[in-house]
């Protein structure tokens, strides 16, 4: 009998020593992928600094930006102790502003003619607009035929009240009625919301957004002539206006540029196990010392 307890008593101590070494080497390897999280988190972030200052540099040069007058930058991939970065940033500009829609609160139906045609041509449902409309006026009348105001938001399950002011970035739209996440993924790769109304920049924009702002006076053919043309980029924007039509102008409230002092830009560090990612909106201009990070965001 004294021999069989001894031997229960071994098995315990047996099973809990094995117990606290598993437990022991789960804590270690958490502590392994908190320090390779926190690293990559450093590096990512330092990257998007990085890029927000090139991007300053780009926006001072006489001789004109070339990140405005080009398509998306890939940072390749590189190496750095203990792991590798990523990164990438473009032009905000060239995407079409869904907040030049509002002005002060104010929507006019030139505005309105250019967002339907613009959602016409990224095969997205032409009611929404009535209902973005809606969210960032700053009155409560109800868009015929499908807007939305307070009445259809505190009616929700997680009732809220419509905004009234423009969009902070593109994912205010999941809050505005119609707007899911297969709309928002549509709108992704040629709509933004930026803090201000800013004109279109026509080196960097799709054949869509450049047909848009003409309020569907001109065919998309016509676009995609003008991405064709455009080369390496509009030096100006009078040669830009020599390939419109005669009697064809952009409607009142929107405009167009060969540059821009918003750009996206994205990071991704990883390290060991850990792999850690941000986007970020910057703003630069000519008199700025540094890079200004409107939003920074884990993406």
């Amino acid at each position: 009998m004294a021999l069989v307890t001894v031997l229960v008593v071994m098995a315990i101590t047996v099973s809990l020593i094995s117990f606290m070494f598993i437990r022991q080497d789960a804590w270690v390897r958490s502590l392994e992928n908190s320090s390779s999280r926190a690293q990559a988190a450093t590096v990512a972030r330092s990257a998007i600094e990085w890029m927000g200052e090139l991007a300053l540099e780009d926006a001072k040069d006489k001789k004109g930006g070339h990140l405005a007058q080009a398509g998306p930058e890939e940072i390749p991939l590189f190496e750095v102790e203990g792991g590798e970065l990523t990164g990438r940033i473009e032009a905000a500009q060239g995407k079409l502003n869904l907040n030049n829609l509002s002005k002060n609160g104010v929507i006019d139906q030139s505005g309105l003619k250019v967002m339907r045609k613009f959602f016409d041509l990224i095969d997205v449902p032409v009611e929404l607009v009535e209902a973005l409309a809606d969210w960032v006026d700053k009155d409560g009348d109800i868009r015929p035929p499908s807007g939305a105001e307070d009445e259809y938001y505190l009616s929700l399950k997680n009732p809220y009240r419509t905004a009234n002011v423009e969009l902070a970035e593109l994912n205010d739209l999941y809050f505005i009625k119609g707007f899911d996440k297969k709309v928002i993924d549509k709108l992704r790769p040629y709509a933004i919301a930026l803090p201000e109304g800013t004109p279109l920049n026509v080196n960097t924009a799709s054949a869509e957004a450049i047909t848009a702002i003409f309020g569907g006076a001109l065919p998309l053919k016509w676009g995609k002539s003008v991405v064709e043309a455009r080369g390496n980029g509009f030096e100006k924007v009078s040669d830009f206006k020599k390939l419109i039509p005669l009697k064809i102008s952009i409607p009142t409230g929107w405009s167009i540029s060969v540059n821009s002092w918003y750009y996206l830009v994205r990071a991704e560090a990883r390290f060991q196990r850990a792999r850690v990612g941000y986007m970020a909106l910057i703003e630069v201009r000519e008199n700025y010392d540094t890079a200004k990070i409107i939003w920074l965001k884990e993406a």
